[in-house]
């Protein structure tokens, strides 16, 4: 060890949660770990310029969107030891609620205001927040339960045929505690409209003479 490439590194190597080869969106926050080292230098590179754009001894930090190769150099009495990282960061734009997905292009970054599941069907989630329903999209969905609190997921929007859809990255999604099933809303015929697409509904049936 102590030469970049080497295959077996010492007990005193500090680490850093970032996947080499990551796929990250909106930002990517990483923190150093040291594991009884002298000191350690964390190296940000442009992947595209090679230029170094910060160089400091950090134990967190944050990369924005665009391409990255982090190096971790640690060091140990005279020895120095050296990882690398390659690391892309997905640009995204936030979004404080459901509504605010309809018509962005690119990843959207839904944060901060809680949404929870009202239905899943398959590939098909329902969601609910302040601003409206929505619904989710993909045969890739983690396993819901009506009632789960969301906080976080990155999507992209997608108008099918005049229906409001969010086509999620599956591995995104932060999920914290159940509000407890939800009933759905009773609504008449009459009240079918696009303004109540994608809301967990119960059509009132009236037979009459």
């Amino acid at each position: 060890y102590g030469k970049e490439g080497a295959t077996e590194y010492p007990d005193w190597l500090a680490s850093i949660d970032l996947s080499d080869g990551g796929l990250y969106y909106y930002n990517a926050q990483y923190n150093v770990t040291n594991n009884n080292a002298d000191s350690f230098i964390v190296e940000v590179i442009d992947a595209k310029t090679g230029n170094v754009v910060s160089s400091d001894s950090y134990s967190s930090g944050t990369l924005n969107a665009g391409e990255w190769i982090v190096k971790l150099m640690t060091y140990k009495g005279t020895e120095m030891c050296a990882t690398t990282y390659s690391v892309k960061v997905e640009p995204a734009e936030l979004a404080w609620s459901l509504s605010e997905f309809i018509g962005k292009e690119g990843f959207v970054k839904y944060t901060r205001n809680t949404a929870y599941v009202t239905y899943q069907n398959g590939p098909n989630l329902y969601l609910k927040d302040s601003s409206g329903a929505m619904l989710v999209y993909s045969y890739n969905l983690p396993t819901f339960q009506s009632g789960d609190m969301l906080d976080s997921f990155i999507g992209t929007y997608k108008d099918y045929n005049g229906t409001h859809e969010i086509i999620p990255v599956e591995s995104t999604f932060s999920s914290f505690g159940n509000w407890g099933a939800q009933e759905p809303e009773v609504i008449t015929l009459e009240q079918v409209t696009a303004e109540n697409q994608n809301k967990y509904v119960d059509i009132l049936k009236f037979i009459g003479t």
